[in-house]
């Protein structure tokens, strides 16, 4: 758990880059496990959508939406 709060601030500092939208659903959806990880179940819910919608096809970005419903 000791992690999560420092890969939070990487992704963060990551998506305030401008990525292209693969990169930012790449992001998005490594930022929602982290968040879940920390028991922050809405905000990674939010981060995991956000995530789908910038790349419904991202197969990394399904496999992480499937873990995140576990």
């Amino acid at each position: 758990m000791r992690l999560y709060p420092r890969a939070l601030d990487d992704l963060d500092r990551a998506l305030a880059l401008g990525l292209n939208p693969e990169g930012e659903a790449d992001a998005c959806s490594a930022r929602a496990l982290a968040l879940a990880g920390l028991g922050r179940h809405e905000e990674a819910a939010a981060a995991m959508e956000a995530a789908l919608l910038l790349a419904p096809g991202s197969p990394l970005t399904r496999e992480r939406a499937d873990r995140l419903r576990r």
